[in-house]
């Protein structure tokens, strides 16, 4: 299930028009301005709840324990929200645009997230 959802998540970021919503300047503007007010931020992370019981339940077929897929489901939404904000907290020089800094979140936020996920799998 993990590799279900890691694949899935990296395919639907890879969407033309989720490349586009994530690279625009707004984007960056609520992410970082989430990643710096801590209600907010705990805000974020418990609006990934709904997210993450819609991918166990997309995982969950025959064969497929229960339990592995809401695991697998938590692990992808954990590691995007902390990535997440991680990349907007380090980003948030006015004209940073989408780089980073050398600590693991340089780059455009879907390289970031594709890179922080797939490194669930023992990938990078």
């Amino acid at each position: 299930p993990l590799t279900r959802a890691v694949r899935g998540l990296i395919a639907a970021m890879d969407q033309e028009s989720a490349r586009e919503e994530m690279s625009s300047r707004e984007f960056r503007s609520r992410i970082r301005l989430a990643a710096r007010t801590p209600s907010l931020s705990a805000a974020a992370r418990a609006a990934s709840q709904e997210t993450e019981r819609a991918i166990a339940e997309a995982l969950i077929v025959p064969g497929v324990d229960d339990a592995a897929a809401r695991a697998a489901a938590g692990a992808v939404m954990g590691a995007t929200t902390s990535l997440l904000l991680a990349w907007a907290g380090e980003n948030n020089a006015p004209d940073a645009g989408a780089t980073g800094t050398a600590t693991g979140t340089d780059g455009d936020v879907v390289t970031v997230l594709s890179r922080g996920l797939l490194s669930l799998l023992g990938e990078s």
